[in-house]
């Protein structure tokens, strides 16, 4: 789903602390996750100790019950340390620690420090998005993480950055901006005079998008060399649902580009496939629903749900913000300034499948964590409580 989240202010909110946890009576587990079953994991406060799991049938266990590999398919499990497993191929494994000056340092799977960000030269994501590609520490040279260190760029680049698959824009010492591939280790590509030094920040071997001061250009490319060039005020990659495991990031879906006070989404190879009469983001959400969200002069904003025509699909409520969790679409609207505001979990049809939440700490596949009226617990999505406890029930303890 959105491959670009939303970060939802307050979503792990003060329920934690009223849940009762600690009393719960738990599961003796002795074998691992079944396939067929969720886990969330419950917090007691927001420093996420003294937790416990609840199944998707309602059933109680200790975190202790399961293996550190199996609690990283727990939904809403945190860990105090930072440590991706990314998905390249020959099961290599990095792990990446924030400092006490909140740097970043990245460790191959025998502990051995690899690469750090100081400089900008340590790129990778969250979860299980992590990019391959490094500044050696020793070396200096720029390589491509596989189970050993490879340099296939060359090193004398001032700055090196992901664009798609093997592709990197490179900035050279003249300030001048290059695609190489770095499974070939060669040049693939480089903007014609007089956008040689403007950044490359879009390549597939058909499109590429170079960066301008006030304009970004299109160039559609074949292999006699640029096909055409068309120009926007801003060109945004919009990410896809496809992960790319080699090189751990979401494939584009298209790019939202803005122009003449219009939003445009056009497809890998420059094709418009609908237009939105404003200025807005436009974000993928499935091969034929996309989010919009507004920003009007007033400060208030709206966001809403349309097909690969541009036609809206929610008609009964406007909604301030859409944002995704997992799988599923989160609508926040304004209830009133009394009671503050409230979510819906909406299917990509646009139906309503639990509504006029509180809280929401997790969406699953088949049930989500949330906090509703004055119960707190999982609810499918037909609204019915699969376990809920009152956020009152320490109180009345």
């Amino acid at each position: 789903m959105e491959r670009i989240k939303y970060a939802a202010a307050g979503l792990i909110g003060l329920t934690f602390l009223l849940t009762g946890a600690a009393e719960a009576p738990l599961e003796q587990k002795t074998e691992g996750l079944e396939e067929n079953l969720e886990y969330f994991a419950i917090w007691n406060d927001e420093l996420y100790e003294d937790g416990f799991v609840i199944d998707s049938k309602g059933r109680e266990y200790s975190l202790d019950n399961f293996t550190e590999s199996e609690k990283k398919n727990i939904y809403n499990y945190q860990q105090n340390v930072f440590s991706v497993e990314t998905l390249l191929n020959q099961g290599f494994r990095a792990d990446l620690e924030m400092t006490e000056n909140h740097s970043w340092k990245m460790k191959d799977k025998e502990g051995r420090l690899i690469g750090e960000d100081v400089l900008g030269d340590c790129w990778f994501g969250t979860q299980n998005q992590v990019y391959p590609i490094v500044r050696d520490l020793q070396t200096g040279l720029f390589g491509v993480r596989g189970e050993q260190f490879q340099t296939l760029l060359p090193s004398e680049f001032k700055h090196v950055s992901s664009v798609q698959g093997p592709f990197f824009s490179c900035e050279t010492v003249d300030r001048e901006y290059q695609i190489w591939n770095a499974e070939t280790g060669k040049m693939e590509w480089q903007a014609p005079e007089p956008f040689r030094n403007n950044p490359i920040t879009f390549y597939n071997g058909s499109t590429a998008i170079v960066q301008g001061k006030e304009e970004d250009s299109l160039f559609c490319l074949n292999e006699a060399g640029i096909q055409g060039q068309r120009r926007f005020s801003n060109i945004i990659v919009i990410s896809g649902e496809n992960f790319n495991s080699q090189y751990g990031f979401y494939e584009a879906a298209g790019f939202s580009c803005q122009g003449d006070k219009i939003t445009r989404f056009l497809d890998l190879q420059g094709n418009e496939l609908f237009s939105i009469p404003e200025q807005c983001s436009i974000n993928y959400v499935t091969r034929n629903r996309f989010l919009v969200h507004v920003y009007e002069d007033r400060g208030d904003s709206v966001s809403y749900l349309v097909n690969q025509r541009g036609e809206p699909l929610l008609k009964e409520k406007k909604y301030e913000y859409i944002y995704t969790d997992c799988n599923k679409l989160v609508g926040r609207y304004q209830m009133n300034h009394l009671y503050g505001r409230f979510l819906d979990i909406l299917s990509t049809d646009g139906s309503v499948l639990i509504e006029g939440i509180s809280q929401l700490y997790q969406c699953g596949e088949t049930c989500a964590y949330i906090t509703k009226g004055f119960s707190t617990g999982l609810m499918d999505y037909k609204g019915n409580w699969i376990w809920k406890r009152s956020i009152f029930q320490s109180l009345i303890d």
